[in-house]
C-alpha cells in the first residue's frame, strides 16, 4: 500500500475513534480559561457590564452574541462589583443562581465564580459549588475552595446544555453572595465535524505531497 494511502487510512480510523469517543463522552471540565477557549466554538461572553448596583428581577433573560439564556434566584438577583467591571450576584445571602433556557446548540459554558459581601465587594474564603446538567441526563459537579474573581471553571458536553447552578456553601453570619463574571456560552463541534475536518486536512496534505517535486531532480 502506498505510504500516503496508509496515512490517510490511519487518519480516517483515528477520526472515527475520536467520533466514537465523543459519542460516549459526558462532561469535560476545564479549570483554565485558555483550555476552555481552545475547545470552544462560536463563543460569546456576557461581561455583565450593563448592570448597576441594584436589585434585578428574577428570572431575567439576557442575550449575548447570538445566544439567549435565563438567570434566576430564589430572591432577586443583584448587580455588584466595581463600576468598572460589574458582576452578577444575588440579593439574598446564601442564595444560588441557576442559568437555564439555552438554545439547543449551546454545549459549553464557563465563567468566573466567587463570593461577594453585603456591599458588593469580593469576599475571600468562600467555597463555591457548580452543578451542570445536559440533555442526556449527565451531570458534572465542581467545588471551588477559597474562590477568587480569578477562579475559572468551564464545562463542555456532547448533549445540549440544560442548566448550570451556582451555590455558595456555608455562608458566614455576616452574609455571602454567589457572584459570577464573564459568563461564556459556546458550541462544541459535532463528532462527525471533527472527523471530516481531520480527514480533509490529511487528504489535502497527501495531495500536496503527490504534486511536490522532490528536491534535486529535473523532469521533462
Amino acid at each position: 500500500m502506498p505510504s500516503h494511502a496508509f496515512r490517510m487510512k490511519a487518519a480516517a480510523s483515528a477520526a472515527l475513534a475520536l467520533a466514537c469517543g465523543f459519542a460516549h463522552a459526558e462532561f469535560i471540565v476545564y479549570s483554565s480559561p485558555g483550555d476552555f477557549a481552545a475547545n470552544a466554538f462560536m463563543a460569546a461572553t456576557d461581561s455583565f457590564d450593563d448592570l448597576a448596583a441594584a436589585p434585578i428581577a428574577s428570572p431575567t433573560v439576557r442575550s449575548v452574541g447570538t445566544y439567549s439564556y435565563s438567570a434566576s434566584a430564589t430572591g432577586s438577583l443583584y448587580g455588584s462589583g466595581p463600576a468598572s467591571d460589574p458582576w452578577l450576584s444575588t440579593d439574598l445571602s446564601g442564595d444560588s443562581i441557576t442559568f437555564t433556557g439555552f438554545p439547543d446548540l449551546v454545549r459549553g459554558i464557563g465563567g468566573y465564580f466567587f463570593g461577594s459581601d453585603v456591599i458588593g465587594e469580593f469576599l475571600a474564603g468562600q467555597t463555591i459549588q457548580l452543578t451542570a446538567l445536559d440533555s442526556t441526563g449527565a451531570t458534572a459537579l465542581v467545588t471551588i475552595v477559597d474562590a477568587t474573581p480569578a477562579s475559572f471553571s468551564g464545562f463542555a458536553t456532547n448533549g445540549s446544555l440544560v442548566s448550570l447552578t451556582v451555590d455558595i456553601l456555608a455562608a458566614p453570619a455576616g452574609g455571602a453572595f454567589v457572584t459570577v463574571n464573564d459568563l461564556t456560552l459556546s458550541q462544541v463541534p459535532e463528532p462527525m465535524t471533527w472527523s471530516l475536518m481531520l480527514m480533509g486536512i490529511v487528504a489535502a496534505g497527501a495531495a500536496t505531497r503527490r504534486h511536490t517535486k522532490p528536491a534535486g531532480r529535473w523532469f521533462d
